[in-house]
C-alpha cells in the first residue's frame, strides 16, 4: 500500500476524530447499541447523553491514537517501498555490472566491496545499496549462495 495512501487515509479519520471531539453536540444524535449473541438489543447510548467534556476526553484520545498509528503504518509502508526497490535492483541484474546499472536507473548507489577472512582462505564480494546515505540493503556471496538482506 502506497504511504501517501495510508496518510491521507489516516489523516482524514483523524481530522473527523478531532472534530467529534471538538463539536461533541454536533454529533449527539449518534448512538452505540450493544447486543446479545442472538443479535437483539441490549441497550443504546446516545453521544448526546454524555458530558460533552468527557466525549471530548474520549475522542481526543482516540485521535491521538489514530494520528500514532498513521505515523507507525506510513512508516512501515515507506521502509516496504524501499525494500521492494532494493529487491527489484537485486533481482534485475545478475552480475556487478548489471547491478550498478539498475541502480543509478533507480537513482540508488552501489557499493562493491572484496572482502578476504582473517586467515586469507576464503573471500567474498559484498554489495551495498544506499539511497541518500543510508544503506537500503546489501548482498554477499559469503558461503557461496547470493544472500540478499533489506536493511530497513
Amino acid at each position: 500500500m502506497s504511504s501517501t495512501v495510508v496518510t491521507v487515509v489516516g489523516l482524514a479519520l483523524t481530522a473527523f476524530v478531532v472534530l467529534v471531539a471538538a463539536r461533541p453536540l454536533w454529533f449527539r444524535s449518534w448512538s452505540v447499541s450493544r447486543r446479545d449473541s442472538e443479535g437483539r438489543t441490549v441497550s443504546r447510548t446516545r453521544l448526546g447523553d454524555a458530558p460533552p467534556g468527557s466525549v471530548t476526553a474520549v475522542y481526543a484520545v482516540v485521535a491521538v491514537v489514530l494520528l500514532v498509528g498513521t505515523l507507525v503504518v506510513r512508516g512501515w509502508a515507506v521502509a516496504d517501498a524501499g525494500c521492494d526497490l532494493a529487491e527489484a535492483v537485486y533481482q534485475g541484474g545478475h552480475g556487478a555490472e548489471e547491478w550498478e546499472t539498475a541502480a543509478e536507473a533507480e537513482g540508488l548507489q552501489l557499493t562493491t566491496r572484496e572482502r578476504t577472512s582473517s586467515s586469507g582462505t576464503s573471500s567474498w564480494t559484498e554489495h551495498s545499496l544506499e539511497q541518500d546515505g543510508s544503506v537500503l540493503a546489501s548482498w554477499s556471496d559469503a558461503g557461496g549462495a547470493w544472500r540478499f538482506t533489506c536493511s530497513r
